[in-house]
């Protein structure tokens, strides 16, 4: 690829124009990406994450797909890099524009099969799927813009590059800072209230006393990955392994699905429950019909009890903000709890 081969399909962007593209792209991803993480909501079934997970798109070749993202987004970057040293601009580089190319494409593949084969969509994919496709447009008219600009003169390349970088840096580190102060002060009031509720009587408690590990898992019972969740647990409860205290969350709407949590471990039937839950998600593709057949059939008396503990567990939720289900701590030996990422089954 040549420069006179570049011809413009934009009018001529100046230098300027062109440092305030690369700006301006690296300020709005990371700014996307923050809104998302602080403000998306649940990463469960209102956005069809299990679904995508449980899929083979999830792990083409037995590789994460996320790892895929990850490691084209580190060689196009090495590639860029290194055709500065060779002294080619990196908008000339047919490895940079490989790699940004294949990034978009993928993106859109992978974007295309989870809406219209999967019927479903993973909002952190469709963050990561933006990022990529917003990385490689700004990469592809930055080239064929034909600016003067991006001919290769001494530094010039390198100074927009490194500002950017160090933009895009200084907006998730401010991030990642403001996360870190704010998950500290989570977990100082998770163990200040919630874990009081969870050691008390009316805490859902599933495994052996003698287990070695210790959760303080948030769970709704309507979330598909919080039954996924459970139902991958249960053979580490099964061999004694894990404890888990379990408190309701209603992250999906009002139900008695955290009652009817309550009332199976009350009547020591906590496994079955889980078992049920999961069979029905299976063979009616959600929850909700068998929780109400199931309310149906459960003492009226013991239900009310039940939903009045629910129903405190659940705003104690919501004063601790919990927006995704299952939000799990692990219990370490002094009792002081730490939040362990979400990671979906």
């Amino acid at each position: 690829m040549s420069r006179a081969g570049c011809a413009p399909i934009w009018p001529a962007l100046t230098e300027a124009a062109w440092l305030g593209a690369l700006v301006f792209a690296a300020v709005w991803l990371g700014a996307m990406a923050a809104w998302w993480s602080t403000f998306g909501g649940a990463t469960c079934s209102t956005d069809g994450c299990h679904v995508v997970q449980a899929s083979p798109l999830a792990r083409p070749l037995g590789v994460p797909l996320s790892a895929w993202g990850a490691g084209l987004s580190l060689a196009t970057v090495l590639a860029g890099l290194s055709a500065l040293r060779r002294g080619v601009s990196p908008f000339l580089d047919p490895w940079t524009a490989g790699g940004q190319a294949l990034g978009v494409l993928g993106a859109l593949a992978a974007t295309s099969y989870s809406l219209l084969v999967l019927r479903a969509a993973c909002g952190h994919c469709l963050v990561a799927s933006t990022t990529l496709t917003g990385a490689g447009l700004v990469y592809g008219l930055a080239a064929l813009s034909g600016s003067p600009a991006f001919e290769l003169r001494a530094r010039r390349p390198v100074a927009p590059f490194g500002l950017a970088i160090a933009l895009a840096c200084l907006v998730a580190s401010a991030h990642w800072l403001a996360a870190l102060r704010l998950s500290f002060q989570v977990d100082r009031a998770v163990e200040a209230l919630a874990l009081p509720e969870a050691l008390g009587p009316d805490g859902v408690v599933w495994g052996s006393a003698r287990a070695p590990s210790q959760v303080l898992a948030f769970i709704d019972p309507l979330c598909e990955v919080c039954i996924g969740f459970l139902e991958s647990q249960e053979p580490l409860i099964r061999c004694g392994r894990l404890r888990m205290r379990i408190l309701a969350a209603s992250v999906h709407g009002t139900s008695d699905a955290g009652a009817l949590m309550v009332c199976a471990h009350r009547s020591g039937r906590f496994t079955e429950f889980v078992r049920d839950l999961a069979e029905a998600l299976r063979t009616e593709g959600d929850v909700r019909p068998w929780i109400v057949r199931r309310a149906r059939e459960t003492d009226p008396a013991e239900l009310e009890r039940a939903r009045r503990i629910a129903r405190r567990q659940e705003e104690l939720a919501k004063r601790l903000g919990i927006v995704e289900t299952p939000t799990v701590y692990l219990l370490s030996d002094n009792g002081r709890p730490r939040r362990i990422p979400n990671t979906l089954p």
